[in-house]
């Protein structure tokens, strides 16, 4: 029975030192964070501010975000249009916001349709490059005024 209590006792004190141990991991990351923006993803406790001072930093830290808002994504996508790409939940609007800042963002637009596709082609004629459909190519092309050869 004695060493079942040592090893009860052994076995809350390793615990201890882990939780501990992953406390100070996470107050290091919360420090390194704005040095480092990839720090994001090793803290659990991620606030809605935290995580938007992060991705007005770097947009790309999007994809270290936990808890997407809508308000997180646009302020990522405005900062980084290529943070699109880590958008879990693409909206027309946010689509837009990143092809109007890069119309190559139009690489990373899952639904692309032709108001987005025209936005990011005014904004950049070579993003016609990553337009998806040749229905919608033509549409393009031909809203455009884009002799075709």
């Amino acid at each position: 029975m004695e060493s079942v209590v040592v090893l009860f006792f052994q076995r809350k004190i390793l615990m201890t030192c882990i939780y501990n141990w992953g406390k100070e991991i996470e107050e290091t990351a919360l420090k390194q964070v704005t040095y480092n923006t990839e720090a994001l993803q090793y803290i659990s406790n991620q606030t809605k501010e935290l995580c938007l001072k992060i991705v007005r930093i770097d947009g790309s830290a999007l994809q270290f975000v936990n808890n997407q808002t809508p308000e997180i994504c646009c302020e990522a996508v405005k900062q980084d249009s290529w943070a699109l790409h880590f958008v879990k939940h693409q909206t027309e609007a946010l689509c837009l916001i990143a092809v109007k800042r890069d119309g190559m963002a139009l690489k990373w637009v899952r639904n692309q349709t032709f108001k987005i596709c025209l936005e990011a082609v005014k904004q950049n004629p070579e993003a016609i490059e990553y337009i998806r459909t040749i229905d919608m190519f033509y549409l393009v092309v031909k809203a455009m005024n884009i002799e075709v050869e």
